[in-house]
């Protein structure tokens, strides 16, 4: 399969060809773990799900290897999870679920800006323990605030450019909350790819 030896063709299914990702998952966005861990299987239903832009679809074609040839008698025999889980996306994209909505965030950096003004505020003015302990409180929850932003920027799901995207993780990630975007990226997507698998 290759899942865990690089130097042998990773190989992955979308749609109706296979791709050749074995040197293109040490460069892929969301890690190499996610590459890998569709090794020999069929991705189409995850990377449509996860690559809401045109640019990675046209990426993905150059490294198209073969095409799938199937019997007449065989055809798609999708069960009825697949099915149902594809008309709910379509169903979703349809009703706009899956552009970003970036005022939902413009609205919260008041807050933000408010716990981490309060916590530096009350360390550097105050002596008081009391203070310090609510100023650890306060540190605690934007802490939790800007995870759940990290967690979208690392999605790429907040301005769905990739670069921007990244950019604002490093801000958000790297620096106010000392977790490496790019670590997480790597260690966290492959979840949401095979979510309940202990391969992986």
């Amino acid at each position: 399969r290759g899942l865990a030896d690089p130097d042998k063709k990773l190989l992955i299914i979308v749609g109706d060809s296979v791709y050749d990702c074995t040197k293109w998952q040490w460069n892929h966005p969301g890690g190499h773990l996610t590459v890998r861990a569709l090794c020999g299987k069929d991705a189409t239903d995850p990377f449509y799900n996860t690559h809401v832009a045109e640019r990675p679809l046209k990426m993905l074609k150059q490294y198209h290897f073969a095409d799938l040839v199937k019997d007449d008698e065989e055809g798609d025999h999708l069960d009825e999870a697949t099915v149902a889980f594809r008309e709910l996306t379509a169903q979703f994209k349809k009703d706009g679920w899956y552009k970003p909505d970036m005022w939902y965030y413009y609205r919260k950096i008041p807050l933000y800006a408010s716990l981490l003004g309060a916590v530096v505020y009350g360390v550097l003015c105050s002596d008081s323990l009391l203070v310090h302990a609510f100023a650890g409180v306060g540190l605690a929850l934007f802490w939790q605030q800007m995870a759940f932003v990290g967690h979208d920027l690392g999605h790429n799901s907040v301005t769905h450019d990739r670069a921007t995207d990244c950019d604002l993780g490093l801000i958000v990630g790297n620096l106010l909350t000392g977790i490496s975007i790019g670590w997480w990226k790597r260690s966290h997507n492959v979840h949401h790819i095979v979510t309940n698998s202990c391969e992986n």
